[in-house]
């Protein structure tokens, strides 16, 4: 009887095993076809492919064409004529009502403020978290840096180069001059380490490289004055891609606003 009930109840447990296996392994079957599917057509699928819309002479142009060579994305650069007023033309006004530059255009999804593209490219497509963190505490100090630039030293930048550019000025005004040299002497107090935070380059040293370059190129910065951002500055300048994405670009504003001096 025992062997009996033994017997049934392998019986039992084998027709169930049969009916689990019958309905569950065309459902796994599927999903292994699909998932090598979809796998395989991401392959086929080239990167997409982002447009940035800048100008060399931009500083936070270029501060987006260093985070794309740091992270090793492939974009195509769109050169905007802002002499031409390419910005207020229909066609980019639709895709950016602040008519601004650095824009860029991933597959139909548009994007400006060099900040917000930094952190959006970074975050997509970086391939790992050495430019912008995870961790919070850190993350929170590399926003800070990248608030610091846009807030304080291209935005006195452009206070002092802007009136020179569109012909307002025929001088660099000196108090203008100097109320970017006490923003970078904010800079210079925050530099304790090789770079902005620490001694592993971020987002927040792409950004204000750009910036505080330009400004080198215009009036060069006093390593007397500015030692720790003189020795930060060259050695960012020591990037690969420094000159392509930044340096050229740098000098090529320089001579620009030398174009409309006295």
């Amino acid at each position: 009887m025992f062997v009996f009930f033994l017997y049934q109840s392998f019986e039992f447990i084998s027709a169930v095993v049969k009916m689990i296996t019958s309905r569950l392994l065309p459902n796994v079957a599927r999903f292994t076809i699909g998932t090598q599917a979809s796998i395989a057509a991401g392959m086929a699928t080239n990167t997409p492919r982002i447009k940035l819309y800048t100008n060399p002479i931009s500083p936070p142009g270029r501060s987006v064409e260093l985070t794309a060579k740091a992270i090793d994305l492939d974009i195509e650069v769109i050169a905007i004529d802002l002499l031409g007023n390419d910005t207020l033309k229909p066609d980019y006004l639709l895709k950016n009502p602040q008519h601004t530059i650095p824009m860029i255009d991933d597959e139909g999804k548009f994007i400006w403020d060099s900040q917000a593209i930094n952190v959006y490219l970074t975050t997509v497509y970086g391939r790992n978290e050495d430019l912008y963190p995870n961790d919070p505490f850190v993350r929170a100090k590399v926003n800070a840096g990248l608030h610091f630039n846009s807030g304080v030293l291209f935005s006195r930048l452009k206070l002092l180069i802007s009136p020179v550019i569109r012909g307002f000025k025929q001088i660099l005004d000196p108090e203008k001059v100097e109320y970017f040299h006490i923003g970078l002497q904010l800079f210079e107090d925050t530099l304790h380490d090789d770079y902005y935070i620490g001694n592993r380059m971020t987002l927040a040293d792409l950004s204000c490289v750009s910036s505080v370059s330009s400004f080198d190129a215009v009036l060069p910065i006093s390593r007397e004055k500015f030692p720790k951002t003189v020795d930060w500055l060259r050695r960012m300048e020591q990037l690969p891609y420094y000159n392509e994405a930044n340096g050229n670009g740098a000098r090529q504003l320089a001579k620009v606003v030398e174009s409309f001096l006295k």
